[in-house]
Order: C-alpha cells, then structure tokens, then sequence
C-alpha cells in the first residue's frame, strides 16, 4: 500500500503538475524505490520460512520466532533504505545546491542522473535479481520435493506429513473451508478478485493511453469490456452484501434458508450478467454504425472513442441513472432498517450508526461516484477544456482507485475473524486444522512427532 500510494503519487504529480519541488520529489522517490525493492526481498523471507516449517519442522519454533520475524523485517527495511540513501547522498555531493531550491520533473532518472547512480542502480538490481531468484528456486524446490515425498508415504513419520501438507496448503485450503462457506465472506471474496481485475485493466489503459496513445480497436475492445463490467460489478457487489447484512440482523431466523451458499453463488452470476448486458448493446451498436476498416485500425482507447454512437452515450448515461437510483434505494432501505435494528439495543446503536454513517457512508459515497463520473468530466471539460489530461487522471485516481483501497478496510480487516487470520499469516504462525478447528502450535506438533 506504501509503495503503490507513493507511485500513483509520483504519476499524480508528473501528469496535474509536471514539475515540483525537488525536495519533495527526493522524499517521494526514495520511499517508492525503497518500498518496492521492498517486495521480493519479503517474498524471499516468505519463501525461507515455508522451506524451514515444511522442511525442518522440528526446528520451526526454534527459528521462525515473532521476536526474529520481526527483527528480519528491519533487516529488510535497513538494506533498501541503506540503498536509497546512498543515491540521495550521491545527488547531494554532486548537484549545486540551488538544484534543491528548484521545481523538476519528477522521476528518477531525472533526479538521480550521476552516472554513479546509474551503474550503482543497475549492480544492485542485478545482485538483487540473483540473490532472490536463487532463493526462492532453492526454496520452493526443496519444499515440493517434501510434498512429493509426504504424499507418497504410506506409514511412518504420518505427524510429519500432516504438517508439510498442512504448511503448504493451509493458506489455500484451511481459509477457504471456513470463509466460502459464508455468503459475506464469499462476496467480500468476490469484491476483492473483482477491484484487482479492475484496477489492472483500468491502469492498463491509462498507461495505454499516455505511452501509446493508440492500439488495435479489437484488443482495446476486450480491455473496455472486462473493465467496463468490473467497474459496475462493484456497486452491485456491495448492495448485495448490504442486503445480505440486513437479512442477518433484521430477519435472523431466515437467514439461513435464505443466504446460502448456492444462492450467494447465483447473485454474483446475476452481478456479472447484470453487468455483461450493460456494456454488449455499446458492442451491438458500435457493429451496426461503424464500418469494417474500424476494426482493423487503430484509436486512443477510451470509452468515449470507441463507443462514439450517440444512441451508446444516451444508453451509458440512462443505465447509469438506473443503477444508481436502484442501487441508493437499496443501501439507504437496507442500512436504515438496520439503524432501527440497533437502536433497540442501546449499546449497540452507536457502533452501529457510527459504523453505518461514517465508514460504510464514505466508502459507499466513493464507489457511487463511478455512475456519475462521465457526467461530470464532461461538465469540468466544458469549463476547463484545456485541462483534459488533467481532469481525466484526477476523476480516474478519485472514482476508480480511491474506493478499493477502503473496501477491503471497511469490509475486510474490520471483521475480528478475517483480521485474525490475516495477523496469524503476516507474523508466519504455523498452524494446523482438525474437524473442529482448533490451532495446534509449533511445541504441541513436537511432541507428537516424538
């Protein structure tokens, strides 16, 4: 989250301001260089950790402590603000101070340019390349070696077994026997997988559109698409789980029969056919208006481009009007009947309306910015024509961005249970599963194997 804030922060500021102040812009580069060689040195902690609780199970409590988890993670830290640091001192040494004083363009190259820098950035990567990759090959090896040998074992070390199996498909399996077989957590789930594929495609197509402006129509169209339903997957997404929450505290004893498994299934089914038919009648038009050289050419792949139809823009606002009023009407009847739930029970009325108001409110506010957002850059360009870059990065970093960082906050780490197994894996506890759940440690694991 710190690395892709401070990115989108640098992006944010290169594109609306071009160029600022050079200390600011030092500050900003070496937190998002540091936090991003950040990652697969963590990824290689990871992958040491599984190789010694799947490997050296008995010796697993003995090194992966939190006290060392900990301690790993400023080592981690420490190397990469160590190599930030020595680029700022190099700049430093080497640039008038007046530079410092200055606005520039914000990017590394054009802040780092020593060639000192330069060589130091491309020795580091390189150590860092192998480094990593001998780990995580090494790692991961030995590790399915150990899978293989435990699956074909048929008597003998069975203790030992259960835990290389448990260690190395817990995170997959354990999760999923108790999360999918609740309808909140299987459409919280569902939003999660949804806003990834979204973000993805949607930054795809702004880097698109800022690097090569233009690209094939048929692959701009698949792009737009998938986007396009992602995008109204969301609002959809979150009434139904506000449905599904008023179904829980207003009507509880039916809350069983009526949220199940199957049925939360066939809501996301209906979510994503609710959101393919949006967008194909755009696709249905855009066949029947444009000529047969279209689609071999090349455009700037935007909505507004591609679907350039009047009848598709009078159908994209209609539809957006539609969803937002259906999806307002919800929310506000759902979460209401919820307040007035609450406030029977004195203690739980404030948490609730606080909850509601302020948290589920702002987040819900965000994402319902999605079915206005195309009336409103059309406003702001008509009074600001000469800002269009502009506009579009600043509406596209509000109405698609900004709400799914909230959502797995809000609806996510907020649930005891869900931030229970979050913690358990970030600290790298190893635990096992039985019928009733119940945790074994690493010292009880120990014993059995004797």
């Amino acid at each position: 989250m710190i690395q892709l804030t401070a990115t989108i922060s640098l992006f944010f500021f290169s594109y609306v301001f071009y160029e600022i102040q050079a200390t600011l812009c030092c500050l900003i580069v070496s937190l998002a260089i540091f936090t991003t060689l950040n990652t697969p040195l963590n990824l290689a902690a990871m992958a040491v950790e599984c190789y010694i609780a799947v490997c050296l199970p008995l010796r697993h409590a003995e090194l992966c402590t939190i006290r060392r988890t900990y301690i790993l993670i400023g080592w981690i830290w420490a190397m990469n603000i160590v190599s930030a640091l020595s680029d700022v001192f190099i700049v430093l040494a080497t640039q008038p101070l007046q530079l410092f004083h200055s606005t520039i363009f914000c990017e590394r190259n054009n802040l780092f340019r020593h060639p000192v820098s330069v060589k130091k950035r491309e020795v580091s990567y390189i150590i860092y390349l192998i480094g990593v990759w001998f780990t995580l090959l090494y790692a991961y090896f030995k590790i399915f070696l150990a899978a293989e040998a435990a699956k074909g074992s048929k008597s003998g070390d069975g203790d030992a077994k259960k835990l290389v199996e448990s260690h190395f498909y817990s995170p997959a399996v354990f999760p999923s026997q108790i999360f999918t077989s609740s309808p909140r957590y299987l459409l919280f789930i569902h939003l999660v997988i949804n806003d990834m594929m979204q973000l993805a495609l949607s930054t795809l197509l702004h880097i698109i559109s800022y690097a090569l402006y233009k690209i094939n129509v048929p692959f701009c169209l698949v792009l737009l698409i998938v986007t396009i339903t992602t995008t109204l997957n969301t609002p959809l997404n979150l009434a139904g789980m506000a449905v599904e929450c008023y179904v829980a505290i207003c009507i509880p004893l039916r809350h069983g029969q009526i949220c199940t498994v199957r049925n939360t299934y066939v809501l996301i089914g209906l979510i994503w056919a609710v959101g393919a038919l949006s967008i194909l009648p755009d696709l249905f038009i855009l066949l029947a208006t444009e000529p047969l050289q279209f689609f071999h050419s090349r455009a700037s792949c935007l909505w507004d481009r591609v679907f350039r139809s009047s009848y598709s823009l009078k159908k994209r606002d209609a539809s957006h009007i539609v969803c937002l009023v259906f999806v307002w009407l919800v929310l506000f009847y759902t979460y209401l009947r919820i307040l007035f739930a609450a406030k029977e029970r004195l203690q739980t009325f404030k948490k609730a309306r606080n909850t509601i108001l302020l948290l589920h409110g702002f987040q819900l506010l965000l994402c319902m910015i999605v079915y206005v957002r195309p009336m409103f850059e059309q406003c702001l360009l008509y009074l600001l024509p000469q800002n269009y870059s502009t506009i579009r990065f600043s509406s596209y970093v509000i109405a698609q961005i900004l709400p799914r960082f909230v959502s797995p906050i809000v609806y996510g780490l907020r649930d005891q249970l869900f931030r229970r197994h979050v913690r358990r894996y970030l600290l790298c506890k190893v635990s096992t599963s039985n019928n009733q759940r119940k945790h074994v440690t690493g010292p009880k694991v120990r014993i059995q194997l004797k």
